[in-house]
């Protein structure tokens, strides 16, 4: 069975370079920097996993803000897929379709939930539409 099994941050940048004033387009994305095969080890249990470092940044224009994170995923495969998924990472810098797809769409909605919060925080343009009620 394959999957993702846990991501966490293990660095979160935020910094306010100026006020905001007029427009400001907001953009995010997130990057896969890294894949390598690790070992997943609790009790007497080991599986291989894939680890995956990633990094999100929401950029402002102008370069009023920018948000920085970084972390790692586990994703789950056979054996089999790990060796798979890594030479073809180390190769072609690919995972495989359905995996990028996967691990991409679940660490942009990780990372826009906690860049949600912190452009509050730092009273930012928030990284998504924020919903509204429209006068009828």
């Amino acid at each position: 069975d394959m999957g993702i099994v846990g991501s966490s941050f293990n660095k979160i940048h935020v910094e306010k370079k100026a006020p905001v004033r007029g427009k400001v387009n907001v953009n995010s994305n997130v990057i896969i920097i890294d894949a390598k095969k690790s070992e997943l080890v609790w009790g007497k249990n080991k599986q291989n996993v894939l680890k995956i470092e990633f990094e999100y940044r929401t950029s402002y224009e102008p370069k009023i803000a920018e948000i920085m994170m970084s972390g790692e995923l586990l994703y789950v495969a056979t054996p089999e897929q790990i060796d798979t998924m890594e030479k073809s990472w180390t190769k072609d810098k690919q995972l495989g379709k359905e995996a990028t797809t996967e691990v991409l769409n679940h660490l942009l909605g990780k990372g826009t939930v906690e860049a949600l919060i912190l452009s509050r925080e730092m009273n930012l343009p928030p990284p998504v539409p924020m919903p509204q009620v429209n006068p009828k």
